[in-house]
């Protein structure tokens, strides 16, 4: 599986600017910035975005942390994610890593959190979502199951982007016209496909 490296800096704009959201269990992230998320909520919209699949209000894959329950090691879970037994089995060229906590009974008794190219995110409890080392690590003890999204990344020589206004602004350079609010819209995604193609 190849991925871009536009998409995955997008991703990564639009994951900071919401950094600081307070948890909402089931809240879906969305084109309002000030919009609280779950922990599988948020890694659902990370996945669609690196694919290039996003769509506000639309869950492609339906992907809640109990998706990955079962999935056995070497299975092929949500978004082409690979199961494996332990975070060290993870191949180096990795698009994200996923670790998992599965409670008994499920849903707010398990947790999932990981990173994106080396962006650790998270949504939890007190914390709300946060990135970095305020985030877990997928090593972390509290993790019993992992999974990986394959790479490479394509694309590998871009210049990171650290907003989605950077975003908006480099976009413009290359004639898109949008306006620099912020919002990573279907105005700005469809900027984002069009450079990309």
């Amino acid at each position: 599986m190849t991925v871009l490296r536009s998409n995955v800096e997008a991703t990564k704009a639009f994951i900071r600017a919401r950094v600081g959201n307070p948890y909402v269990y089931g809240g879906a992230l969305s084109n309002n910035v000030r919009q609280g998320t779950d922990c599988s909520e948020v890694w659902q919209t990370v996945l669609e975005m690196v694919l290039g699949r996003w769509r506000q209000g639309r869950q492609s894959e339906g992907a809640t942390t109990e998706s990955y329950r079962y999935i056995p090691v070497g299975g092929v879970g949500p978004f082409g994610t690979i199961r494996v037994a332990n975070w060290r089995d993870i191949p180096g060229n990795a698009v994200a890593r996923l670790a998992f906590h599965h409670g008994p009974g499920g849903g707010a008794n398990s947790h999932m959190w990981g990173d994106l190219d080396g962006m650790r995110i998270e949504s939890a409890g007190s914390k709300g979502l946060v990135t970095g080392g305020n985030a877990r690590a997928i090593e972390d003890g509290y993790a019993h199951a992992w999974c990986y999204l394959p790479g490479p990344i394509d694309g590998g020589g871009a210049v990171p982007v650290e907003s989605t206004e950077d975003l908006q602004r480099r976009l413009n350079t290359e004639g898109a016209g949008l306006e620099v609010d912020g919002e990573y819209g279907p105005l700005t995604a469809s900027a984002l496909a069009a450079y990309d193609k």
